[in-house]
């Protein structure tokens, strides 16, 4: 449908604008020019129920977070007289209120917990196109803002900042827990992504807190890197779940390195990425995170995401099995039997995301020297 396209351009727009502000307003009416049509278009496909309630869900927590951004921009104008991106002229109480509001409303954002309610629910239910773009997109311009934020110092994070540390702390230890074994529960392959996208938000936030210009700098090197992952990882999902997205359990990848080498190959290669597997992209990704955390002296917040790293691994080691094994516990009932076909559109995406997952895990400059001169 028409419309489909006309609020993906608007949502674009909004991502583009966000990105490029210097003011907290313009920040966010650009938020709510890109959020708007993301809850329709979670909600696009009327004829599910599940479609429409994820879009309810997702609408409803997203205009909260959006006011009580809104709220801390105003705390902000207040202590600073400006709403432009630059620190505020004292630090007082309603200072540090404001800086927990603010960033309490782009959390919402990335699926930080204990934000991430809307995550699950969002990606499990909107068609398998809008998950591809919202999981890739909207996290990636989010964590644009917040990092312009704290490279302005509009939100302080040093060690005098301790209303920011202490959130991003909290939000980046629960993340990396919750994300990591809760992922694990689940039988449905997108909300199990979602889950574990949760654990991607930690390693970002755990850079993030640092402050300094080499965290930044892996904060970017993670979004970007994670963007091409992410997106290739759904459009797999896209091609397994159908046109009726059925087939969006996990035993249905039960036998596809048989049905659909290819297609398997290309999902297992996504899959090591995420798990930070070395000569793939999320292995230098998590590299520059832990570099620059334990740098930082972040050592508690950097054991923590670790052993979360090794507990989320057991999720994609699951897929991979399911792919190769001729066995999936209980819940696999029969042998995939279709060999799933793939669009030229959809292979050459692809294929582009695991070009870029491989290319830049043995030629890392590729990104790095990119992304170290924002």
């Amino acid at each position: 449908a028409a419309e489909f396209y006309i609020l993906l351009q608007a949502a674009i727009v909004g991502m583009c604008a966000m990105a490029m502000a210097n003011d907290l307003i313009a920040m966010f009416v650009a938020l709510e020019v890109f959020s708007i049509p993301l809850y329709v278009l979670t909600a696009f496909d009327r004829r599910r129920v599940r479609s429409l309630e994820a879009g309810f869900k997702y609408f409803i927590m997203g205009a909260v977070s959006s006011a009580i951004f809104l709220y801390g921009i105003a705390l902000h104008y207040g202590v600073s007289g400006s709403t432009a991106l630059s620190p505020p002229s004292e630090a007082t109480a309603i200072a540090g209120i404001s800086t927990v509001f603010i960033l309490v409303g782009l959390l919402f954002k990335v699926a930080s917990v204990p934000f991430h309610f809307w995550s699950p629910d969002a990606y499990q239910g909107a068609p398998s196109p809008v998950t591809i773009f919202m999981s890739a997109s909207t996290k990636l311009v989010a964590f644009v803002a917040l990092i312009r934020i704290v490279a302005t110092d509009t939100i302080d994070v040093s060690i005098t900042g301790a209303p920011a540390r202490s959130l991003l702390t909290v939000a980046c230890i629960a993340s990396a827990l919750f994300g990591s074994i809760v992922a694990l529960r689940q039988s449905n392959i997108k909300r199990a992504l979602a889950y574990s996208s949760i654990t991607h938000t930690a390693y970002i936030l755990l850079a993030l807190k640092g402050g300094n210009t080499q965290s930044l700098q892996a904060c970017m090197t993670y979004i970007v890197i994670y963007a091409f992952i992410i997106a290739g990882t759904f459009a797999v999902v896209s091609v397994v779940s159908g046109t009726d997205e059925q087939g969006d359990s996990i035993a249905n990848y039960k036998g596809l390195a048989k049905t659909n080498p290819y297609l398997a190959g290309a999902f297992t290669l996504l899959l090591f990425a995420q798990a930070g597997i070395p000569l793939t992209s999320g292995f230098i990704a998590k590299f520059d995170v832990f570099r620059v955390a334990f740098d930082s002296g972040f050592y508690v917040s950097a054991i923590i995401v670790l052993v979360a790293t090794v507990i989320a691994a057991a999720l994609y080691l699951r897929l991979v099995l399911a792919m190769y094994s001729n066995s999936f516990g209980e819940d696999s009932e029969q042998e995939t039997e279709s060999k799933y076909e793939v669009s030229p559109a959809t292979g050459l995406a692809i294929g582009i995301c695991v070009f870029v997952t491989v290319a830049v895990g043995i030629l890392p400059s590729f990104v790095i020297g990119f992304t170290h001169v924002l």
